[in-house]
């Protein structure tokens, strides 16, 4: 049997907690204005099971939830326009922190990584198998990383793209390598 290979976020269907139709407006939205794929890169880096459509409307629901809240509570439009931009500002904010979360994570586990490779090639394995070792026995998050890896190999994507579409998605010079 072929060997599936998993969805990423970008490839998935909206999560449900927003209508499609106002989901693909905001991905129409952020591809229209030219960072779409750029956001829906962060996501998926940052381990974010939304698409960059989700994403905007998010952004937009909090800074009208921000400001209606503003607006309510301090019954002034000025104070309210700015609570309002902050709560729009907040999910940026919670990716960002996502995405230095996980960069320190996968940066954590790389000499784990580099030392269950080694172990895997002095024994006598391939460097598929090897791969598959590292997918099979470390821990999250680069456990889903290196499971993609394989399967995107597994697939007959070559080795040295998969590789480098995983430095990509991980963010850190140091995979580069």
């Amino acid at each position: 049997p072929v060997p599936q290979h998993s969805a990423s976020p970008v490839d998935k269907p909206g999560t449900g907690w927003i209508p499609e139709s106002v989901s693909s407006f905001g991905e129409r939205f952020a591809k229209a204005q030219g960072f779409g794929e750029k956001l829906d890169a962060q996501l998926e880096a940052a381990g974010v099971s939304l698409r960059s459509g989700e994403f905007v409307v998010a952004t937009v629901g909090a800074g009208l939830v921000g400001a209606v809240l503003g607006a309510a509570v301090l019954q002034n439009v000025l104070l309210a326009g700015v609570i309002g931009v902050l709560g729009s500002v907040l999910p940026t904010l919670m990716l960002r922190v996502a995405l230095s979360r996980r960069a320190d994570k996968m940066r954590e586990q790389l000499p784990d990584v580099l030392t269950i490779i080694a172990s895997s090639l002095r024994a006598g394995h391939s460097f598929l198998q090897a791969l598959d070792t590292v997918a099979r026995e470390i821990p999250a998050p680069a456990d889903v990383e290196f499971q993609r890896l394989v399967a995107e190999i597994r697939l007959g994507r070559p080795a040295e793209d998969a590789l480098e579409a995983l430095a990509d998605r991980v963010g850190n010079p140091d995979f580069r390598w």
